[in-house]
């Protein structure tokens, strides 16, 4: 038996803690045990109905414990999953289902509608497996309800899979709109979680908190380190995010101890002033990844929570997960600092490069790669996307060694940890200077006032020269004039944006991640002819 396959190290955590919870959710819960067995039933079904080693099977669910279920029944069953946001625009689902070309899809009731269409164009429709409905049978044909699924065999099936296999595909935007599947294995995951679990000293007693949707990379971290551990994960439902203090509900009632947030979600805890001391206590671990923190707002979470461990985390879905670590020792003094984002994980490494080729000195600004065991194996169906970012080594001419060229600008500091500093593709060059658009960002989101700010480069109708616009919310009595002259202490002129707009939410995807297309959109909308 490989030992670096998910599956038999979640049989073996599911022997040493079978009484123990593994999931929660909302009022449900599932032991180790329970989930173990009716993982196994899953894959049996899988099997019995023609899938076989590498298939994809697409998941088309709210989060759920049949979630997992469904994840570890179709790894269970030698086939790569598919997590797809079943509340997607039809296009996008259509676009997926046709890219990896699923042989089975897991649904259920309320999800099950939304697949009709996609279906019925599909020559070779895949078998449906509808969990969490006892009924069995369907008047479409070909859908397997749970009382099917409960008449398999619990046994634990035999895996022929290796760790080289891919275990998942989770599908991004792409630059051009259409989605890019990235594939990642079984040694990914494990060399990942195998750090994780061992770099935030995770074990059997731990509760993890899950804020982060499946179809996500942030979810990973929450998945498998409870599965690889045997600690209990809960799982927030989707529609509580949005009111912070019922995720601090759900982290005192369930105990939890370490939470991997979005970074955006920790900001909005703190620009609502939901935190509060004495609240949360058993919390000891809080992890801030997806994107860019404002330093004014870590300085609030460690004000407040001056006990708790705090971390800095960055790392593509091309490369699994956490790809760099940072621990926070004390409070920023400035708050208009960066915060590192650290140094490599175990078995990984880090450069940055100029042009893709002389290696950047200390305090230079460049372009970050990744090697190692959790660089992905590219993107499905799609080798000419894998060519441009999964690339030779620059550094090694001796070897074919594959390493992720990320695009994100980094600095390093004397100390060797690297600060993230934007975007390639967002670095400008205005008026003979070359700028990235995130130093703009985050000086803003320095100045009182300013809950949040994104930045994009725009062209006014009739006018070629670009324009720097910077989207802000703010609160307070504060007005555009007084936040220019303060921006004034931060920027060179050079940098200054050309026009300032308040609103009241910048737009954001479901991962926290700033919205530029619609930004860029509804300036363009304004602007007159």
């Amino acid at each position: 038996m490989n030992c670096f396959l998910v599956q038999p190290r979640f049989d073996e955590i599911s022997r040493k803690y079978s009484g123990q919870t593994a999931l929660y959710f909302q009022d449900e819960s599932i032991s180790y045990e329970n989930l173990y067995l009716s993982s196994n039933q899953i894959a049996h079904s899988l099997k019995r109905h023609g899938v076989q080693r590498g298939d994809r099977i697409a998941i088309v669910l709210p989060k759920s414990i049949n979630s997992i279920r469904a994840i570890l029944g179709i790894l269970k069953a030698d086939a790569i999953y598919v997590p797809i946001d079943f509340r997607a625009p039809q296009k996008r689902i259509e676009e997926i289902i046709a890219d990896c070309s699923p042989s089975g899809i897991i649904c259920d009731k309320s999800t099950m509608d939304r697949l009709d269409s996609i279906l019925l164009l599909n020559k070779n429709r895949p078998t449906l497996w509808l969990l969490g409905t006892e009924k069995g049978g369907d008047s479409r044909g070909g859908v397997l309800c749970e009382k099917d699924i409960q008449e398999e065999s619990n046994e634990e099936p035999d895996y022929s899979n290796i760790d080289e296999d891919i275990a998942y595909i989770l599908y991004t935007s792409g630059s051009t709109g259409k989605p890019k599947g990235v594939m990642i294995s079984h040694l990914n995951i494990f060399n990942y979680i195998n750090w994780a679990t061992d770099y935030f000293q995770i074990d059997g007693n731990d509760h993890i908190l899950n804020t982060s949707l499946f179809h996500y990379d942030m979810s990973t971290f929450d998945i498998y380190c409870a599965l690889h551990t045997g600690a209990t994960l809960t799982i927030v439902p989707e529609k509580v995010l949005l009111f912070p203090n019922r995720i601090i509900d759900i982290v005192e009632q369930r105990s939890i101890r370490i939470w991997k947030g979005v970074s955006s979600l920790l900001a909005y805890m703190a620009k609502l002033h939901s935190l509060d001391y004495g609240r949360m206590n058993s919390l000891r671990k809080i992890i801030f990844s997806g994107e860019n923190l404002p330093t004014k707002y870590l300085v609030e979470w460690m004000r407040t929570y001056p006990e708790k461990e705090f971390y800095n985390a960055y790392g593509p879905t091309e490369c699994t997960g956490i790809s760099t670590c940072y621990r926070i020792e004390q409070i920023p003094s400035d708050a208009n600092a960066r915060i590192p984002i650290g140094k490599a994980c175990a078995n990984s490494e880090v450069f940055s490069l100029h042009d893709g080729a002389t290696l950047a000195r200390v305090g230079e600004v460049a372009e970050l790669y990744i090697r190692g065991s959790s660089v992905g194996h590219g993107y499905w169906n799609d080798a000419e996307k894998t060519r441009q970012s999964f690339v030779r080594n620059p550094l090694n001419d001796r070897s074919d060694e594959i390493v992720y060229r990320t695009g994100d600008l980094v600095r390093q500091l004397d100390d060797g940890n690297y600060v993230f500093c934007g975007r390639k593709d967002f670095q400008i060059k205005h008026m003979g200077h070359r700028i990235e658009l995130g130093e703009i960002e985050y000086a803003l989101q320095g100045v009182e006032h300013v809950k949040d700010a994104a930045v994009i480069v725009a062209r006014e109708a009739r006018d070629e020269n670009e324009q720097i616009v910077a989207f802000i919310e703010i609160d307070g009595e504060a007005d555009v004039d007084e936040i220019r002259e303060r921006l004034k202490d931060r920027l060179p002129q050079h940098m200054m944006p050309t026009k300032i707009k308040v609103v009241y939410q910048i737009s954001r995807s479901e991962s926290g991640k700033i919205d530029r297309q619609s930004l860029r959109s509804s300036w363009m909308s304004e602007r007159p002819e």
